[in-house]
């Protein structure tokens, strides 16, 4: 089996133009095995909403001495390659990603879908 990179992010709302990332992880498999692992908060530069912070359990005291989004993108890019990158929805978490152009060129495979195929 190929690698692939499982990736998921949290965010302070649903809207990649205006809300912010402020958690991204990452993981490469080969097979069924796992290769390596990425996780990152990421300081938002902003509040983060209480709704977001009990869904998450992540509050503004936990990414005040985070790295920006510009600082880990490099980080995150070097890790996926150009493999492709599996999700829940990971066209929401990607769409957070190529506004900052990160990712643009690497193939989504989104478990929703093949999911709701399957079943």
């Amino acid at each position: 089996m190929n690698p692939i990179v499982v990736i998921d992010i949290e965010t302070t709302g649903l809207d990649p133009q205006k809300d912010s990332i402020i958690e991204i992880a990452a993981i490469r498999f080969s097979g069924n095995r796992i290769e390596d692992e990425f996780e990152t908060l990421v300081n938002p530069n902003r509040h983060i909403p209480e709704n977001i912070t009990q869904l998450t359990g992540i509050d503004d005291s936990m990414v005040r001495n985070a790295p920006r989004i510009g600082d880990v993108l490099g980080e995150l890019e070097h890790f996926c390659g150009d493999l492709p990158v599996l999700g829940q929805n990971v066209r929401f978490d990607l769409g957070f990603l190529r506004r900052h152009r990160a990712l643009a060129y690497n193939e989504a495979v989104d478990t929703y879908e093949m999911a709701s195929v399957l079943l």
